[in-house]
């Protein structure tokens, strides 16, 4: 007796922790919406800014979706707020590079948002050489690949930073 051949598709595995293990690549997202909560929380607290949430006990996503287009600006612009030197770039960077290791990825490209920091009298030195040796440190010492994008806040209108 001869059998048919199956034309069922193969099972595929997608266990919790398959998928975590598996190596991945992020072409897309933001550093300032991207922060572990505790290093936003710390950066929020040295810095000396008052957050509309807790990083720690309210879920971000839930906050920005449960009201409108000005709450989830107030809210990035609170973070942005946080950050004030070079270190606090390269601390978010690394920061953010360990949590992505965690989840198993190898690049990532991040998109940061100076003219809203420059809007507020951070030195483009301090925004790049923050942001370049967060970089450096994210390879060394977690093994992911960071690529920075600089985006020009083109929803921005003139004036309005």
């Amino acid at each position: 007796m001869v059998k048919a051949k199956s034309t069922r598709r193969p099972y595929y595995d997608v266990r919790p922790m398959k998928v975590k293990k598996t190596k991945k690549v992020l072409l897309h997202t933001h550093l300032e919406g991207s922060l572990p909560a505790e290093m936003l929380k710390s950066l929020s607290i040295r810095n000396k800014v008052l957050l509309p949430f807790d990083p720690i006990t309210d879920n971000l996503t839930n906050f920005c979706q449960k009201g409108n287009w000005q709450t989830f600006r107030r809210v990035f612009f609170a973070i942005c707020s946080c950050f004030k030197t070079a270190y606090n770039f390269t601390e978010a960077v690394v920061a953010y590079a360990q949590q992505l290791q965690e989840h198993g990825v190898l690049y990532a490209e991040v998109h940061c948002t100076p003219w809203k920091h420059l809007s507020r009298g951070v030195a483009l030195d301090e925004i790049s050489s923050g942001l370049l040796l967060g970089v450096k440190l994210a390879e060394e010492l977690h093994n992911v690949r960071v690529r920075i994008i600089l985006w020009n806040g083109s929803w921005k209108r003139p004036g309005h930073c």
